[in-house]
């Protein structure tokens, strides 16, 4: 960075200059009106929020429809991301709506389509529902069977397994 580029604030303890970026050093006490600068500007807008929301219906994971919206990882659902702030945005019909209800009710929608259409159609591959279920939804597996033996002593042994059905942690 040039010296234009940074902060350049000289009153620092180390005595160097900041060098952070200039326009969006995070220190009050460095800008002319001893306001924060929080940083970059959120990349969240309108269009961005309907995109998540849609790309949610279509049962894309958390980290999924960030790439689909082209921010970065984390920018959704991390400690401090969109899900964590109070962000509203103004949905195609034109209504100002809350964005974390919006995006876990979008998928709440991709969830239940998926179950209904992936794991319940007998004409389908049931594996990639299970595999989405398991890997975005926090569904475990897990089958229930019984199985007798008899034992050394010719008395009977039971052993349960458990494998093969989806139940969801939430």
């Amino acid at each position: 960075m040039t010296d234009e580029e940074i902060c350049g604030y000289e009153g620092t303890t180390t005595g160097e200059p900041c060098r952070h970026p200039a326009g969006s050093c995070p220190v009050p006490s460095h800008s002319d009106d001893g306001a924060e600068n929080p940083g970059r500007p959120s990349l969240f807008t309108d269009e961005l929020a309907q995109e998540a929301v849609d790309a949610a219906r279509e049962v894309y994971s958390y980290a999924g429809i960030e790439r689909a919206i082209g921010v970065g990882e984390g920018t959704i659902n991390s400690d401090g991301g969109w899900l964590d702030q109070d962000l509203t945005f103004t949905d195609a019909d034109g209504n100002e709506r809350p964005f974390s209800q919006a995006l876990e009710r979008a998928r709440g929608e991709g969830e239940r389509d998926l179950i209904r259409g992936g794991l319940y159609n007998e004409d389908m591959d049931t594996s990639m529902a299970k595999f989405l279920l398991a890997s975005s939804y926090g569904h475990k597996k897990s089958e229930k069977r019984e199985h007798e033996h008899s034992g050394p002593d010719g008395n009977p042994i039971e052993v349960t397994v458990n494998r093969e059905r989806y139940e969801s942690d939430e």
